[in-house]
């Protein structure tokens, strides 16, 4: 497009370009340049791989087989205990 040209040739040239069938151009000084809608948007397999597939867990065979050590399983040598004791009645008093 010229810089030369008109307003209504500028309108009438996007109007042409909107009902065509490449819908996005975009236009400057120089020739159009246009984007294929295909390229614009990722096969839904690379937005979204995981979907649909399995997932093994590291730890899934160890919690089926019941073997799964948890850190209060674990214990080390001179390890402290404590335990809250709370009140077996609401508002009572521990004497």
């Amino acid at each position: 497009m010229n810089k030369g040209a008109t307003v209504e040739e500028k309108l009438h040239i996007a109007e042409q370009g909107l009902a065509s069938e490449n819908p996005l151009r975009v236009y400057g000084d120089t020739l159009p340049a246009v984007f294929p809608l295909e390229l614009l948007v990722p096969e839904v397999r690379q937005q979204t791989p995981a979907v649909g597939q399995r997932v093994t867990r590291p730890d899934g065979r160890m919690h089926g087989l019941g073997q799964t050590r948890y850190i209060d399983d674990m214990a080390f040598p001179g390890m402290l205990y404590a335990k809250i004791k709370r009140a077996g009645v609401a508002s009572a008093r521990i004497v």
